[in-house]
């Protein structure tokens, strides 16, 4: 899955909207590889506001350099040195009007993950192994933007019936301990590819992630959960906890997106009249299967968002519900890499 999200100019209406779109390349990633080159965009309409009137800065300049030139809605940016960010095309006649993407030059890393495909006793396994590079091409379209790079490692076939399907208990899967528990010290992130998962299409435990083989989208679904393994929260813009819904409401401000909105300076990446919960639902983290929930960003974005605690009185998993900023940022905490098991 490639995708984007932008930031729209009108350069004469005197406002900015910000919405998600899909490309051929990632654009406006969080992160730029060092000595590897990312593509930024800006729409800015009208349609024949001159390119040679918008303008590309970079604050500090040296960290980045613009190899095909600095003007114009779409730009070529390359890593130079690592270190934190600031673009910013700037609008002729229009400065009040300046989006600040906040991005991180990274050295480029490589994680390997390995499978373990759990067979039935008799018949076929639920799952192809000749679909493991789709799946891993799918991941790396995501995770390029934070400069990861996921490669599968070896795959395992593992036969235990009773670890094709994972059952829901008291708001837990017990099974899934059983199964993560099966390989340990690899050095690698473990991925159990079983049967099917009910009420998740995903999960990730201490010990490694689980997969439903059915799932539609399994690329997408190992993205995310790589993003727990990295330490990473689910967030929610809507929730309901009893007969109570409490939904995140209101458009985005610096309280709400914190880095991601800008300064004081600048307008921010996001218009001022974006809905909170519509950034929610593009980002990667989100809590709910979505198309477009691809993006990594910076810092965190305030949303619903749960810890978990263990109820030793009765024996099960509690969530404690929180309206804050989450923890889906990326850089924000420090460039952090999913956790080998």
């Amino acid at each position: 899955m490639k995708h984007t999200h932008c930031v729209l100019l009108m350069a004469f209406g005197l406002f900015a909207i910000a919405e998600t779109l899909f490309a051929e390349t990632i654009l406006n990633p969080s992160g730029i590889i060092v000595s590897n080159t990312a593509n930024y965009w800006v729409a800015i309409y009208p349609t024949n506001f001159p390119d040679n009137q918008i303008v590309w800065t970079a604050i500090p300049p040296n960290r980045v350099s613009f190899p095909q030139g600095r003007t114009g809605r779409e730009i070529t940016v390359r890593g130079e040195t690592v270190g934190d960010v600031v673009l910013k095309p700037v609008v002729s006649n229009y400065p009040e009007f300046t989006p600040a993407l906040k991005a991180c030059v990274v050295s480029q890393s490589i994680v390997t993950v390995d499978t373990y495909i759990i067979c039935p006793s008799t018949g076929q396994p639920p799952f192809q192994v000749s679909t493991l590079p789709t799946i891993f091409s799918d991941v790396n379209d995501i995770w390029r933007q934070a400069g990861i790079s996921f490669q599968s490692g070896n795959t395992t076939f593992v036969t235990n019936d009773a670890w094709l399907s994972l059952e829901y208990i008291n708001d837990d899967w017990p099974v899934g301990y059983s199964i993560v528990n099966y390989a340990q010290g690899t050095g690698h992130i473990e991925c159990y590819l079983i049967g099917n998962i009910e009420g998740a299409n995903g999960l990730r435990f201490e010990g490694g992630i689980i997969l439903p083989a059915n799932s539609l989208a399994l690329g997408k679904t190992l993205a995310h959960e790589l993003g727990h393994a990295c330490g990473l929260n689910d967030i929610y813009d809507e929730i309901e906890i009893g007969n109570i819904r409490i939904s995140v409401t209101g458009n985005v401000s610096s309280v709400t997106l914190q880095q991601e909105f800008g300064s004081t300076t600048t307008n921010g990446y996001y218009a001022t009249n974006t809905m909170q919960a519509d950034v929610i639902q593009r980002l990667l983290m989100y809590g709910i299967d979505h198309e477009s929930a691809v993006d990594i960003p910076y810092d965190d974005i305030k949303g619903l968002w749960y810890s978990n605690w263990w109820d030793s009185t009765n024996g099960v998993w509690q969530k404690s519900w929180d309206l804050s900023p989450a923890p889906v940022g990326f850089f924000i905490h420090g460039n952090p890499h999913p956790v080998s098991q």
